[in-house]
């Protein structure tokens, strides 16, 4: 299977995210009912301004994992700037492949490429992606998140 990763606009999510969305929420919703469904006028209009960044990874041309991520110039009350990426996920057929690792890296070369001084990875408890940054050298957990249903 070829494999590629490539930064790509919001309209490929668009055309080739539901199924990937719906094992994504099917995996991660912890009890929760909150369907992935993305904003797409939002993701157009961050794209437009260079605030957002969506890469994709492709097995034979069909996207298989994705990595969406906000860049900030500055943060809103520290003096640095910094990549958020916003959610990241592999397809559970392809988690054993290096696709992760890949979609990981072409994350890092965009932070790289917009000159930021640090990438905020956001994972929820539990994941594969959790335990890989919790027993990284290279990352630091420096805030928890709590939510609260209204």
């Amino acid at each position: 299977m070829n494999i590629t990763v490539e930064e790509i606009p919001p309209s490929v999510l668009k055309e080739q995210g539901p199924p990937l969305f719906e094992r994504h929420y099917q995996e991660l919703r912890n009890g929760r009912n909150l369907r992935v469904s993305p904003a797409y006028a939002l993701y157009d209009n961050l794209t437009a301004t260079g605030a957002l960044h969506c890469i994709g990874a492709f097995g034979d041309g069909q996207l298989i994992g994705y990595s969406v991520n906000l860049y900030m110039p500055r943060h809103m009350h520290y003096n640095y700037s910094y990549v958020q990426n916003d959610v990241l996920f592999v397809d559970k057929e392809y988690r054993n492949t290096s696709v992760g690792g890949r979609l990981i890296k072409a994350t890092r070369r965009l932070a790289e490429k917009l000159g930021v001084d640090q990438i905020m990875w956001h994972c929820k408890e539990g994941t594969q992606l959790h335990r890989m940054l919790d027993h990284s050298d290279r990352h630091t957990l420096a805030d928890l998140v709590y939510t609260e249903e209204i």
